[in-house]
């Protein structure tokens, strides 16, 4: 279970990497290094998980990871990225929840895994200005997407508020 977050990072950053330079534009400005944006203490505190092993910077500083929860930040292209993360969780059967009062847009999705032995997580996306804030919070067994989802919209608050 401790690398069940590298998995879901595996499945999601594709669709909300970094945005790449375009013909005759210069390379957009990097986001922000997500390790310094987040805390393993507010982690342990929101989540009641204990972590095991410092975050792992991934992707250049965009993402950072602990063992049941997982931050990554982009810039730019923001709403291109929920779009296309909307449509692929769709595919996995998964609606979106609006969430009101947090960042200009924000919802939150909890796929359903390929196989019943891959862990769950739900994912909260978070538009605020030129980033987008997605958070991935594992589902311990025994608990449900409703239950750990506020958990998931937390670490996006507290990440947000240090974006400004």
């Amino acid at each position: 279970m401790k690398y069940a977050v590298l998995l879901a990072a595996a499945l999601v950053l594709p669709h909300l990497g970094s945005a790449q330079t375009t013909k005759g534009k210069a390379a957009p400005v990097p986001a922000p290094n997500a390790c310094e944006l987040l805390n393993t203490v507010d982690v342990e505190r929101v989540t009641g998980e204990k972590s095991e092993f410092a975050p792992v910077p991934a992707e250049v500083g965009a993402a950072c990871l602990w063992e049941h929860v997982k931050l990554h930040i982009a810039v730019d292209t923001v709403d291109q990225r929920i779009a296309t993360a909307t449509k692929d969780f769709g595919l996995q059967g998964a609606k979106p929840v609006p969430i009101a009062g947090v960042g200009e847009k924000a919802m939150a999705f909890a796929p359903q895994p390929k196989d019943k032995s891959e862990d769950k997580f739900v994912y909260v996306l978070v538009k605020q200005g030129r980033y987008l804030v997605n958070v991935s919070v594992l589902i311990p067994k025994g608990k449900t997407a409703e239950l750990v989802q506020p958990q998931a919209v937390e670490i996006a608050q507290i990440v947000l508020g240090q974006l400004k």
